[in-house]
């Protein structure tokens, strides 16, 4: 019986397909789209994040802070759109982020490439991308950045190199 009627429906089914499909050819009225805002990033008091490729110089607790291991590059790029990327002296890492115009940064969970290292920079990149998963306010002013984490304890000091004004943001 099931063998019968499967046919069939799927004759049935196809006919109602094709049907559908037929009618005017005119084309009726656009459909409106919604109109919706999608918040910035950045607050606007923020935008000096956005000038500069940042290069951290050092991170840990105020006033003590550990220089980054000699050779290593562990950067941050803000993006106007969200997104925060950079390498973290050995894997590349991205997330998304949010300012606010108190001084309050909000980085959300990050992705990182998996490569291997020397265990040093293992051990240095998780405890930059530890405290930058923690941060929680940041300074920014003159070239350089504070990030602020562990409840202000600590901080990373970036140095910028600001961006080459090559047209528009990607």
């Amino acid at each position: 019986m099931i063998k019968k009627t499967l046919p069939i429906l799927l004759a049935l089914g196809l006919s109602a397909l094709l049907l559908a499909g037929c009618g005017s050819s005119e084309p009726g009225p656009e459909p409106e789209l919604a109109q919706t805002s999608v918040p910035s990033a950045v607050d606007p008091s923020s935008e000096g994040l956005l000038t500069h490729d940042w290069h951290l110089e050092a991170f840990g607790t105020i006033g003590e802070e550990d220089e980054v291991i000699p050779g290593t590059s562990i950067t941050l790029r803000f993006k106007p759109d969200g997104i925060l990327s950079g390498t973290g002296g050995c894997n590349n890492y991205s997330t998304t982020y949010q300012t606010e115009s108190s001084g309050e940064l909000a980085v959300r969970a990050l992705a990182t490439t998996q490569m291997e290292c020397g265990a040093d920079l293992v051990q240095q990149e998780h405890a930059y991308f530890a405290a930058l998963a923690d941060v929680t306010t940041f300074d920014v002013g003159a070239g350089r950045l504070q990030l602020f984490y562990g409840e202000d304890e600590y901080a990373m000091v970036f140095k910028g190199q600001p961006l080459e004004d090559s047209g528009p943001a990607d």
